[in-house]
């Protein structure tokens, strides 16, 4: 488990601006911070919710010593949104097209797309500026303009120039990367003086930082979610490469969450065998009597499923979550007992194929083991048996 550090942007931000010398730069830069100014609250407003993610891409640049104002990048490309792809087309908060992330070993597949992962994203987006650091002896403006228009467009701009005193504007490259360019030029100047500018920055704040969870085995992002003790559309906010009712099984897969959901999310997933992640699933229960039974079902896992079920104080005391999938050994149960340790409840909208899919056993046991057939219709509240009496 990561914690983003702690870096102040906006002063490695001034920093960077002396380098630029923002009382000379060009009409066209000096265009775009008169209409940022204009639009003071607005950025105000994109800056104060995309903080924590500023902080993180600044962590990296720091770590990768490259130039520091490449933290607003993201915002002259994305305003720090993660906007899905359409297509053959870009994605994320850098925008990286397909072919550019296949290069960066950016995973892409049905149910994970990385380029929306903000932390594997901005890595791959680091590695990037690097080999163009490299590329162009650390000039950063050429730096900018490959990232936008492609590396050996701008290779052969200069190469065509070669000999020649050639401002930017005669490289012919297009109008977008030089507009992209002086976008991020006016960003840099206005906010590594914002007094001046009459824009209010928003602070560091510890609470606010994020905290980056290694994630071994899928699990299901809702109980993900339960583990941090947050709703699952805050799980959502932080991690938009996450597509589907389950983590992806890829390698290296970490998750972000803000810095106290993260330390309580991993506290317990420690304790939780990767092999049985995916196994855990919401019971509804009817009374405290019933609660009770379930619990006693797991009583070699006791300690377990009360720090399992004790993220989220204060809630519903009729749902357990419980590692419903797997086989237990259970003291006997009386006759009347209302639920095993191997059945689902049935919610609206759930399928035979759904659950055979999700506990990873065949259709053809689903409906041996509970007297259906293939297309019989399950009712909410229906106990399905995931194994046989």
């Amino acid at each position: 488990m990561t914690t983003v550090p702690l870096l102040n942007p906006w002063k490695r931000l001034a920093d960077a601006a002396q380098q630029l010398n923002c009382q000379e730069v060009d009409a066209r830069t000096q265009r775009w911070i008169g209409q940022y100014t204009r639009q003071a609250r607005a950025l105000e407003a994109d800056l104060q919710r995309a903080m924590p993610l500023i902080e993180m891409v600044g962590a990296e640049l720091e770590r990768r010593a490259l130039p520091a104002l490449f933290a607003m990048l993201p915002m002259v490309e994305s305003q720090y949104y993660a906007p899905v792809a359409i297509g053959n087309r870009p994605a994320g908060i850098w925008q990286l097209m397909p072919q550019t992330a296949r290069g960066l070993a950016v995973p892409m597949q049905s149910d994970y797309d990385g380029r929306l992962d903000y932390l594997r994203a901005t890595e791959a987006a680091a590695d990037l500026l690097a080999h163009l650091a490299s590329e162009f002896k650390g000039n950063w403006k050429l730096m900018n303009m490959a990232f936008n228009a492609g590396e050996f467009r701008v290779k052969s701009a200069l190469r065509n120039h070669k000999g020649k005193h050639a401002s930017l504007d005669a490289l012919g490259l297009s109008k977008i990367t030089l507009h992209h360019l002086a976008r991020l030029e006016a960003l840099t100047c206005l906010l590594s003086d914002p007094v001046a500018h009459g824009i209010a920055l928003p602070t560091v704040q510890a609470q606010s930082s994020l905290i980056a969870l290694p994630i071994d085995a899928p699990i299901a992002t809702g109980f993900l979610a339960h583990l941090a003790g947050t709703e699952l559309a805050v799980l959502r906010r932080w991690n938009p490469a996450l597509r589907g009712e389950f983590t992806p099984d890829i390698d290296g897969l970490r998750v972000l969450l803000p810095a106290a959901h993260g330390v309580a999310a991993g506290a317990t997933l420690r304790e939780i065998p990767a092999r049985t992640s995916r196994r855990w699933g919401l019971v509804k229960v009817t009374s405290a009597v019933e609660r009770q039974r379930l619990l006693d079902l797991y009583r070699d896992d006791q300690k377990l499923v009360q720090a399992v079920n004790a993220t989220s104080p204060g809630r519903d005391d009729m749902r357990l979550w419980l590692p419903i999938g797997l086989q237990r050994r259970h003291a006997a149960p009386s006759a009347d007992a209302p639920v095993s340790a191997e059945v689902h409840i049935i919610r609206k909208g759930d399928t035979l194929s759904h659950i055979a899919h999700r506990y990873r056993v065949a259709i053809k046991q689903l409906t041996r083991w509970n007297g259906l057939q293939t297309g019989s219709i399950l009712q909410p509240g229906q106990r399905i048996r995931l194994s046989p009496r």
